[in-house]
């Protein structure tokens, strides 16, 4: 892939023609409630046939979040392009829990010709409320004070 190896196969029909079952999940803790949160990933299609035209599908769950579950695809153009075609895909998510669970499974196609790739895969908050807090100010009234009260300090100790 563009983006290093190893990258993950996912094949929806367990590459050997089997009932739909691959899948791998991994959890995640240090989320904040409430907060929002984006996941990206890249998606390539394997072909196994000259004429299966059917589009690579990834679904996509996160346990502890909201929306739970999504479907991804991404083209499937010819045999032989063997993960060649990487598509951005990215999903936002608020987390209801401090620990997510995400898992990345591949999705049966209608004939069975088409499997997924998965890789580069991130996430990242996206309204982090602590970076976003506004820097105190003095207002244009406190400032006048302060400044009033270094005049007046610096006087008294002129006099001294």
């Amino acid at each position: 892939t563009p983006f290093g190896n190893p990258f993950i196969a996912l094949c929806a029909r367990d590459c050997g023609l089997t009932p739909p079952r691959d899948s791998i999940s991994q959890s995640v803790s240090g989320f904040v409630v409430g907060e929002q949160y984006r996941l990206d990933f890249q998606q390539a299609a394997e072909s196994h046939d000259n004429f299966a035209e059917e589009d690579s599908v990834v679904n996509v769950s996160i346990s502890g979040a909201t929306p739970a579950t999504a479907d991804f695809s991404a083209d499937s153009v010819a045999a032989g392009n063997y993960f060649a075609d990487w598509k951005a895909q990215s999903l936002v998510f608020t987390a209801n829990a401090t620990t997510l669970t995400f898992t990345f499974a591949g999705v049966a196609s209608e004939q069975n010709h088409v499997e997924s790739g998965i890789d580069n895969i991130s996430v990242s908050r996206i309204n982090d409320t602590s970076s976003s807090a506004p820097i105190p100010t003095l207002s244009a009234y406190g400032l006048l004070l302060a400044i009033l009260v270094l005049l007046v300090v610096g006087v008294l100790r002129l006099r001294q």
